[in-house]
């Protein structure tokens, strides 16, 4: 079974795609992967700081499409689509 580009969970049946463009735009919105997976990182001593910064290269610069779980899909979406600013306050 695949796992989830962003945080590694099992995508199911009918994992949600991203185009590299769209993801591309969510990380520029801030998207950003769950604290479990910027962990990993840390424990191999590299800074929290240093492991976002390079997540986000790496997203930047890849080409694919990115499979995301059902969680992660909706995560995503909030920050490829973010409401326009005056919707927040109705």
């Amino acid at each position: 079974m695949a796992a989830c580009d962003l945080c590694s969970a099992s995508v199911g049946a009918n994992p949600t795609r991203y185009s590299s463009s769209r993801f591309r735009a969510a990380v520029r919105a801030g998207l950003r992967p769950p604290d479990s997976m910027m962990m990993m990182g840390t424990a191999f001593g590299l800074s929290r700081d240093a492991v976002v910064k390079g997540w986000v290269e790496r997203a930047m610069s890849d080409s694919t499409d990115w499979v995301l779980c059902e969680d992660c899909a909706t995560t995503a979406a909030r920050y490829a689509s973010p409401k326009p600013w005056w919707q927040f306050w109705k």
